[in-house]
């Protein structure tokens, strides 16, 4: 629940060093990433799965791996976990690795991962720590760290606060008063899909990547395309066509600095016999 700082001793002098949870967080994410990759096999081999049975079979497999103890660090940003999503993503849509992420968001449909070990940090443990009798031993950390945080310590109480403050529940951190509980859950997941949905659309309306994306794409909503029974070979030449992820000149002049108006494909019909 709360940074662990240890003494280390050298030859020469001694430091602080305080723990973080990257390495673990990199420990799940690898091995969701494997997982995915082995669906992805035999995704191949059986030519059709829809994405709604690759997301069911991504929730119950490795949400609960990738959100483990997201109590203790789902109030930070985490880099890692939501590149497995993006992986899963990636691979259900048949894109390109290299790919922008908000253009596997956008095709899938998919809410990030970050509004659950939010939601889980912060209106879970957190209500959970703030409604329990003062004698019990978490309870009294979760004094500790407030205590450390208002003496200008970084604690797993600053990052909570910080997230209370950012999705508009200063008061809640203020007063130390939930309220109705359900409602707090319903707001703060609300608020927080409102701010991923927003950010996408702004990656999207301006991104040069997305000039003609942005015209077809009018809802975060999973492409049709994904649960069509087609050959893996046709939805991904599709859905890298809709994502700018080519060979046309349309989208290699933008690499080589060449305006719009002059990338122009040239094919030749050499059978035609006028």
């Amino acid at each position: 629940m709360w940074k662990v700082v240890l003494l280390r001793t050298d030859h020469r002098d001694s430091k602080l060093l305080s723990l973080s949870w990257k390495n673990p967080k990199d420990t799940l994410a690898v091995q969701t990433t494997k997982a995915i990759f082995v669906r992805s096999r035999y995704q191949k081999q059986f030519r059709y799965v829809t994405h709604d049975s690759a997301f069911k079979l991504f929730d119950s497999m490795s949400v609960p791996i990738l959100t483990y103890s997201a109590e203790i660090w789902g109030n930070e940003y985490s880099s890692q976990i939501k590149k497995a999503q993006i992986t899963l993503c990636k691979r259900l849509a048949w894109l390109h690795q290299y790919v922008a992420k908000f253009f596997a968001h956008a095709e899938c449909g998919r809410r990030p991962l970050a509004t659950i070990d939010m939601t889980r940090c912060v209106v879970k443990f957190w209500v959970k720590l703030v409604q329990m009798p003062r004698n019990r031993y978490s309870r009294q950390c979760y004094k500790m760290l407030r205590q450390l945080d208002e003496g200008g310590r970084n604690t797993w109480a600053t990052n909570t606060k910080h997230l209370l403050y950012r999705y508009g529940f200063g008061i809640a951190w203020i007063t130390q008063d939930i309220g109705n509980v359900n409602v707090l859950i319903a707001m703060f997941k609300d608020r927080l899909t409102e701010s991923f949905n927003s950010n996408t659309v702004s990656d999207i309306n301006t991104s040069p990547m997305a000039l003609r994306y942005k015209l077809f794409k009018s809802a975060l909503n999973p492409e049709l395309y994904l649960s069509l029974a087609l050959p893996y070979k046709f939805k991904r030449i599709l859905a890298n066509v809709r994502c700018s992820s080519h060979l046309l000149n349309i989208e290699q002049g933008r690499h080589l600095r060449v305006d719009c108006k002059n990338r122009v494909y040239s094919y030749v019909c050499r059978d035609m016999h006028l």
